[in-house]
């Protein structure tokens, strides 16, 4: 799965298969944890801090908790600005 911000803003996962990877850089910031969600459940993960180093905040930003949707959303801004400066 990849989080994305979908068309609405709002922060959604979707399907790797979906996308082809063109470029597979990424941000200075960002983390790489494993984790021990079963099987069929989350077994690693890659991304800015508070998505990798709190195993709730993934929750609450798919419930769209306020403060959630903030963090993300600036994490959306620094990435576009990081991209327009290269």
């Amino acid at each position: 799965m990849v989080l994305l911000e979908s068309d609405t803003g709002l922060a959604n996962w979707f399907p790797i298969e979906l996308f082809e990877v063109v470029d597979g850089a990424l941000p200075a910031n960002w983390r790489f944890a494993t984790r021990d969600e079963g099987e069929t459940g989350l077994q690693a993960i890659w991304g800015y801090p508070e998505l990798v180093d709190d195993p709730s905040y993934n929750e609450d930003l798919v419930e769209r908790e306020a403060p959630a949707a903030a963090v993300f959303a600036a994490q959306v801004a620094a990435y576009r600005k990081e991209v327009a400066e290269e």
